[in-house]
């Protein structure tokens, strides 16, 4: 047997021939399992018996007087005191009561090995596009001084534009448009983080007048401050939403400020 719902409970009486898997909010088993089951639940109350092993993940596991295991029990909690085994429980095989930690991502080596992928990527999108458009990247960077400016048209565009899509996408003539609205809205996301750190690294390396290989050296150091701050606490997330809605609002304004003289032509 195989669930995944809000809640699943198992009658005094009932019976399930095989085994369970089960990921479920809460989990009462009051009757009968034939052979294994396993439990990722958030609270497990067990007066009925199990056949084989039991294995649980969550947070609330309880075994009543009237429980009764046939094999092992192994269970991950977060806190060993909400796990409550009553002594007229019947374990058959031996019980692995584990508090589970979660790993910090800090601790993997994939961790580091995502984000020097993203910074290369980041740094090659970048190179590329100041080798293709090097006077729109160099005012896209610059409209970032603009602060409130900015920031308050980044806020407007991250709001408004799924919003246009959903109506544009209405009409089966404007699905095309909107698909092509949708790429657009991801890149300048994507973007946002680009001309806001290479802001920030001519700010602090004091570049006034940057090269190309300038420009790519404050970018690598901005990306660098940006992407650590981002994994504070708490404060990380204020930082990525206002550096998102940053350079959102410098990339509309430098589209719109290309775009003027075709519209008034």
């Amino acid at each position: 047997m195989y669930a995944l719902v809000q809640s699943l409970r198992v009658n005094d009486g009932g019976h399930v021939g095989g085994g369970m898997v089960v990921g479920a909010g809460d989990v009462s088993l009051e009757g009968e399992v034939n052979r294994s089951a396993t439990m990722f639940a958030g609270n497990l109350d067990v007066s009925g018996s199990v056949g084989r092993e039991l294995f649980m993940a969550g947070d609330n596991l309880t075994l009543t007087n009237t429980s009764r295991i046939g094999g092992n029990l192994s269970a991950r909690v977060r806190d060993l005191k909400k796990v409550h085994i009553a002594d007229g429980a019947t374990i058959v095989g031996t019980r692995d009561i584990q508090l589970r930690v979660r790993k910090s991502p800090f601790a993997r080596p994939r961790f580091y090995f995502y984000q020097a992928v993203w910074l290369a990527a980041a740094m090659l999108v970048a190179w590329l596009g100041l080798v293709l458009f090097p006077g729109f990247v160099h005012a896209s960077t610059h409209a970032v001084a603009s602060g409130w400016r900015s920031l308050g048209l980044g806020v407007g565009v991250l709001a408004g534009v799924p919003v246009a899509i959903v109506v544009t996408a209405i009409t089966l003539v404007g699905i095309p448009a909107s698909l092509m609205l949708f790429a657009l809205y991801l890149a300048a996301i994507y973007l946002a983080k680009v001309w806001v750190g290479a802001f920030l690294g001519q700010i602090l390396l004091k570049q006034a007048a940057p090269t190309k290989s300038d420009w790519l050296l404050g970018l690598l150091v901005g990306l660098l401050i940006l992407t650590i701050v981002e994994f504070v606490p708490y404060l990380g997330g204020l930082v990525h939403l206002g550096v998102v809605c940053l350079g959102l609002g410098a990339f509309a304004w430098q589209l719109y400020r290309v775009s003027r003289p075709a519209i008034t032509a």
